[in-house]
């Protein structure tokens, strides 16, 4: 009898258990979040200032300059390459409407002037300036010693002087020659025209009113310059 008991309190006590983990278990209810879509506000851009320069180019050449304009610096910067061997630029300038500028669209630039600016004026009166920056595309220039650390070349003035080397402009407009003294200063050669120049060869003549000394003979092309390091020796013809 006692074990029969025993036996019903535990089949209850299972019971009980199995009661109470069933009904720990039963399933969550799945609760779906629904997000509302995000809306975006369209917002103008800010109108673009009315003193600035919409376009830049080189006109008065059929060869085709590459120019860049940067509002944020104010600045023009020109790609010139030095075989075009122009010496004066002048641009076509686009603005906008109402818009002026100054120096002019049209007006000729001297490619040797590294200060030219563009002061643009709104119709509201706001100005903007823009530094024009001419960049010569050129290599380095290389000059064939005519004396040695031996031997001294003597000219005398009024002759030609025959100056060889590499990446010369033919131009007498872009290249020019001088003869350095020992304190620096510079006597410019007069070109000889009659003879014809080229990339490598440049020919000049000494002037008469040279004083007799020693010299060096220094060639610029554009922006770039060249010393012979021998010297040379002039004297009076």
């Amino acid at each position: 009898m006692i074990l029969k008991k025993v036996s019903l309190l535990f089949i209850l006590f299972l019971t009980l258990v199995i009661t109470l983990i069933n009904t720990g278990c039963k399933k969550k209810d799945i609760i779906k979040e629904i997000k509302a879509d995000t809306v975006y506000d369209t917002i103008p851009a800010p109108p673009l200032a009315a003193n600035r320069i919409l376009e830049y180019e080189v006109t008065n050449t059929q060869d085709q300059f590459y120019c860049a304009i940067n509002d944020n610096l104010r600045t023009i910067t020109v790609y010139l390459p030095y075989y075009f061997s122009v010496t004066v630029i002048e641009p076509g300038i686009t603005l906008p409407a109402g818009t002026t500028i100054s120096p002019a669209s049209g007006d000729l630039i001297n490619v040797f002037d590294t200060s030219t600016t563009y002061t643009v004026t709104a119709k509201d009166g706001s100005t903007a300036v823009y530094k024009l920056n001419i960049i010569i595309q050129q290599p380095v220039l290389v000059l064939t010693e005519v004396s040695s650390a031996t031997k001294t070349k003597s000219y005398k003035t009024g002759q030609v002087v025959g100056i060889g080397g590499q990446n010369f402009v033919p131009s007498p407009d872009v290249t020019k020659a001088s003869l350095v003294g020992d304190d620096g200063s510079e006597t410019p050669l007069t070109p000889e025209l009659t003879i014809g120049n080229t990339v490598t060869g440049f020919w000049a003549i000494i002037p008469a009113n040279v004083k007799p000394g020693s010299y060096k003979i220094k060639l610029s092309v554009y922006r770039l310059s060249k010393t012979m390091i021998y010297p040379v020796t002039i004297t009076s013809s």
